[in-house]
């Protein structure tokens, strides 16, 4: 991808949310990460009556209940490509592999707060060859419990990675979401997720409390798919979100738009009843 993607605070249950474009939302970045007990399971995904989801779009939410879906969730949109989302399960891979280096932990917190393709190529390419750093992020997402993605080892799309090309379901991506607070070398991410650049808080990012990372990129066709995946602590239990937008337009402004108006539906839905 050429372009960027994600951030976080954590005032309870309150959802404040703010109307947000490219460069104009400041957000509070020294909030804890969110801890959690219990895990989410994909296998529970279904269909929910409550959530909705505007056209096109896909939506899921996780919290300890299981795991609740909307919309549009064929790979064209809910289980597409991950793009720079992959870059959450990748940044704990290469923590856990070099917890000492601080070059990894710098490229770690660019890769997450400002979505730098060289810096997420380096981490990559320091867990071993294609197959053994796919096979470390998958190790990954499995203790997080989503036990179906399968991480892409090859360069489907020679002009993009190979892991931002991994098909990742939004009902998996927001489960695992909910588990990573628990996931063994996963507070670093869960700090950078708190400290996105304003030009990549839109979206979940408009939504207080919220730790993300986005991600995006052209289909084949040239139209733009924009996601994002969250975490957030919450007085009744951590809460996983994950969202893609995929605009009729197929243009990036338009996707980073949908997914906030996406966003604003799927906030009192976070609330604690």
């Amino acid at each position: 991808m050429s372009r960027h993607g994600s951030y976080l605070a954590l005032p309870l249950c309150a959802l404040a949310l703010t109307s947000c474009t490219i460069g104009e939302v400041e957000q509070e970045q020294n909030s804890a990460a969110p801890s959690s007990s219990t895990t989410a399971s994909p296998t529970t995904a279904q269909q929910s009556p409550e959530l909705t989801a505007l056209p096109g779009t896909a939506v899921a939410l996780a919290d300890a209940t299981g795991t609740h879906t909307a919309g549009d969730l064929s790979e064209a949109v809910g289980a597409g490509p991950a793009w720079s989302t992959s870059k959450v399960p990748l940044a704990v891979a290469a923590l856990r592999a070099f917890p000492e280096d601080a070059q990894v932990a710098e490229n770690v917190r660019t890769a997450l707060t400002a979505s730098d393709n060289e810096a997420a190529a380096f981490l990559w390419e320091a867990l071993g060859t294609p197959e053994e750093a796919g096979a470390a992020v998958e190790a990954v997402l499995r203790e997080g419990g989503d036990d179906h993605t399968r991480v892409e080892t090859r360069k489907v799309r020679p002009e993009f990675s190979a892991f931002g090309q991994t098909h990742w379901a939004v009902a998996d991506q927001a489960a695992f979401a909910t588990a990573l607070p628990d996931v063994k070398g996963a507070q670093p991410v869960l700090e950078a997720m708190g400290q996105v650049i304003p030009e990549q808080s839109y979206g979940l990012g408009t939504i207080e409390g919220m730790r993300f990372k986005g991600g995006w990129g052209p289909g084949v066709d040239g139209a733009y798919t924009a996601r994002q995946m969250g975490v957030l602590s919450t007085p009744c239990g951590v809460k996983g979100a994950a969202l893609v937008a995929r605009p009729q337009g197929g243009t990036y402004e338009e996707a980073q738009a949908l997914l906030t108006q996406a966003a604003e539906e799927l906030a009192p839905h976070l609330r604690c009843s």
